[in-house]
């Protein structure tokens, strides 16, 4: 076994939100249950191994599981900022990016809000939490009052740079996102859902993919 994964959800219930099952155990419907997955997998010699979390997220539908907009967002900050601090968990991947398209923002099915974008690409809040997270400062990264100077030969260079598009607030005709063949390209919305934070490890705070959204 190279790697241990698992779906922490939670239902409606904050990340933040921590109990004990009747074993005095770390409750497996709780996020903190990661914790209790780490720690069997310690006694049994598997420190060594990372964690990967290959779905994670709350929908906004109306049912009992469900969350509103702004919960949505507030759990996904919750919940990245918590597993920063869990080094061990190597790879986390929020699903989904966008609603699933074929329930057409069905409010009774849970399957059916899960993104941060609705399904005529509009964002909810969760998209701006998203992208809010790739700008947080790490510890390798440098501080915002340091200086350094450096001396280099004297030099002439032509720099092109193309503006990034907006993340759209209204509806987008599918046909206008040019077509790509991987992540690193673009990531158009129809193609990401799965793969979003594909590769990224938390420590980093997703920077890669926050650019891919802002595309």
């Amino acid at each position: 076994m190279d790697v241990i994964y698992i779906h922490p959800y939670t239902g409606a219930v904050a990340p933040t939100s921590c109990w004990n099952d009747s074993n005095g155990c770390k409750a497996v419907d709780a996020f903190c249950g990661i914790e209790a997955v780490r720690d069997v997998m310690v006694a049994h010699g598997d420190s060594a191994k990372p964690m990967w979390l290959t779905e994670v997220g709350w929908s906004t539908y109306t049912g009992t599981y469900g969350v509103s907009e702004e919960k949505q967002a507030q759990y996904l900050t919750d919940s990245f900022t918590w597993l920063s601090s869990r080094p061990y968990v190597t790879n986390a991947f929020w699903y989904a990016f966008r609603n699933t398209y074929w329930l057409e923002d069905d409010l009774s099915s849970g399957e059916a809000n899960v993104g941060v974008l609705r399904t005529d690409y509009t964002s909810k809040p969760a998209l701006t939490a998203l992208a809010a997270l790739g700008t947080t400062t790490t510890d390798d990264e440098p501080s915002a009052t340091s200086t350094t100077t450096t001396t280099v030969p004297p030099t002439t260079t032509t720099m092109t740079t193309t503006p990034k598009r907006e993340v759209p607030s209204e509806p987008v005709d599918p046909a206008d996102i040019p077509e790509v063949r991987s992540i690193d390209d673009a990531c158009p919305v129809d193609v990401v859902r799965h793969t979003i934070f594909e590769d990224v490890p938390v420590g980093e705070v997703h920077g890669r993919a926050v650019e891919c959204l802002a595309w």
